[in-house]
């Protein structure tokens, strides 16, 4: 996240019980919906597909124990634990949990997901550790090192999964959360860059050249009132004698302070009246 905010990665690992072998392997994604919680749901998709890819050896009337899958996060714990679930239609990571839960549904046997604790190895000896609490920190190990060699070689997944049947994308890409609100954004940013050109403020050349996101980002950091404020001087529809004339005929659409006709969201922060000071 420090490194790279647009980079997440997962590792992954299934042991038999019988032969104690193991599978190890890891996932690594530049998108700009990667997140730790991304990064977890791949674990579990991975070894389901693992898992379902394994069961077409399997002959149908075999029995089968059940699979446990230990996780420490309780998002994916949940949702793979209900594969026939519905999703909130503003479920983060959509796109990739409902494609957790569609491989879980095709795989022929029981697959349960378990609870280990997180990051033991901060506050508790080495010596105290559960089988599934050591096997965790080798995975948080291996995904920090998947990433920094992933970013060196500049070698990622491809974003379109397996068995992936439908893909709702917008002009900013592919949408991973809620369509509704990716459509209002897309829409939004589209409103802007014409209102900007109209008024002369950024044409439509050198909208799109501008780094919004970082934008966002630095306003979030900003107190509410602070952001509200910027807000309503950019748009200029701050509680202005210009604004308030128009739904109140006996206000004048003059400066209180020094007469200037016309009081905008301009005039307000370069007043020189005193009382403006």
């Amino acid at each position: 996240k420090d490194i790279c905010p647009d980079v997440c990665s997962a590792a992954f690992m299934l042991i038999c019980n019988r032969s104690k072998r193991k599978l190890v392997g890891t996932w690594v994604e530049e998108s700009p919906f990667a997140g730790n919680y991304r990064g977890e749901i791949f674990g579990g998709m991975a070894l389901a597909l693992i898992l379902r890819a394994a069961s077409t050896f399997i002959p149908d009337d075999s029995e089968t124990s059940t699979v446990k899958l230990w996780f420490d996060n309780s998002g994916v714990i949940h949702h793979g634990n209900k594969p026939h679930s519905d999703l909130l239609e503003r479920q983060p990571q959509a796109d990739v949990l409902s494609l957790l839960k569609r491989y879980i549904r095709a795989t022929p046997f029981n697959i349960a997901f378990e609870k280990v604790a997180s990051h033991v190895d901060d506050y508790r000896h080495v010596s105290t550790y559960t089988r599934q609490e050591t096997w965790n920190i080798e995975m948080d190990r291996i995904a920090k090192h998947a990433i920094l060699a992933a970013l060196e070689s500049n070698t990622f997944i491809t974003s379109p999964f397996p068995f992936e049947l439908v893909r709702v994308h917008t002009g900013f890409g592919k949408i991973s959360g809620s369509p509704i609100e990716a459509i209002y954004d897309w829409h939004g940013y589209n409103s802007a860059k014409r209102l900007f050109d109209i008024r002369g403020i950024v044409s439509t050349q050198h909208f799109d050249l501008i780094f919004w996101r970082g934008m966002e980002k630095a306003v979030k950091k900003f107190p509410p009132m602070f952001t509200t404020w910027i807000a309503k001087h950019v748009s200029h529809f701050c509680g202005t004698n210009r604004q308030l004339s128009k739904m109140d005929g006996s206000v004048k659409n003059i400066c209180p302070s020094c007469g200037h006709p016309d009081e905008s969201t301009s005039h307000i922060t370069r007043c020189s009246d005193p009382g403006r000071l």
